[in-house]
């Protein structure tokens, strides 16, 4: 019997990850490049500026999501002082 990690060629199993699966089904011939035969793209410095595209878009949309929060704590606050203000007249 075969220990569990270990695929019937008695290779160990390897993990495959969402983002393979994306790439793969984006180019398969770029993914066999990058993980079969291991070649790194040539087009780096641009994959670098794109990953710090991605990351400053990230944080200014969590920055975002914050403002969304308190502006919607301050509309219920408002809206309460509005309707107490209204039941004392």
């Amino acid at each position: 019997m075969r220990p569990e990690n270990q695929s019937r060629s008695g290779k160990p199993k390897r993990i495959i990850y969402a983002s393979e699966l994306t790439s793969w089904d984006f180019c398969q011939r770029s993914w066999w490049y990058s993980v079969v035969e291991k070649h790194t793209s040539v087009n780096q410095p641009e994959l670098q500026r794109g990953e710090s595209a991605h990351r400053a878009t990230g944080k200014l949309l969590a920055g975002a999501s914050w403002a969304q929060f308190f502006a919607i704590v301050f509309g219920i606050f408002a809206l309460t002082a509005l309707i107490l203000w209204f039941l004392w007249q």
